[in-house]
This record gives structure tokens, sequence and C-alpha cells, in this order.
């Protein structure tokens, strides 16, 4: 998967989001969210995002993020990140807590549509 990544594009990217200004950091995190091909790293992103020493704009756009990774991955890797989500739920800040229970819909919504469906055990006739 190394070879399908551009590792320069990437580390743009992540200068961006570590360069203070909320507005190169947002642009920053929301295309590697959607054009980073490994899922994984760009979840672990997004938890330093909600966590790190970012304003309140990239911990919301974090939160969201979770949102659009269920969304384009059918689901989230990690599930602290989803717990981390959740947990937001109860945030003195009502906006981040109201986009913390959208974005647990989404998980759930996205998440279930990639499930396999179950119908029991198959029997040969």
């Amino acid at each position: 998967m190394d070879r399908d990544i551009d590792q320069s594009w990437r580390a743009e990217m992540t200068g961006w989001i570590h360069s203070g200004d909320s507005d190169l950091a947002t642009k920053g995190l929301l295309r590697l969210v959607l054009h980073d091909p490994d899922g994984p790293w760009v979840e672990r992103v997004i938890k330093e995002c909600m966590h790190g020493d970012f304003g309140y704009d990239v911990r919301l756009l974090a939160v969201t993020c979770v949102g659009h990774v269920a969304r384009l991955r059918g689901g989230v890797t990690d599930e602290s990140l989803v717990e981390d989500v959740r947990a937001l739920r109860h945030d003195a800040n009502l906006e981040l807590a109201e986009e913390a229970g959208h974005v647990l819909e989404e998980v759930e919504l996205y998440t279930s549509r990639h499930q396999p469906a179950h119908d029991g055990p198959h029997r040969s006739p």
C-alpha cells in the first residue's frame, strides 16, 4: 500500500494541520480524510486532532471526519475513536455534543450498510 501513498503530499497536509493556522489545518485534515488511501493512518491523525493542542475548529472537524471515514470506508477500524466520539456527546460545548451525536448515527448507518447479511447457517439441500 505504501507505493500508493504520496509521502510528500501527506507530509504537506500534516504540516498544514500542525501549522497553527485553523483554516489551513482544517483543509489539511479534510484532504487527508478524503484522499489518503491508508484508513487506519488517517484515523490516527483524526484522533490526534481530537485530543491534541488544536483549536476548536480543528477539533470539531475531527469529530465530523469520523463520520466521513465511516461513510467513505464502510466503517471505522479503531473502535477507541468511536468511543472518543461517544464520550463527546456529553461535552459542555453543545455544538460539539450535537455533532458527536450526529456522527455516531452516521457511523452506525454506514457501518451497518457494509456488514454482510447473516441469514443463519447455510445447509445443503
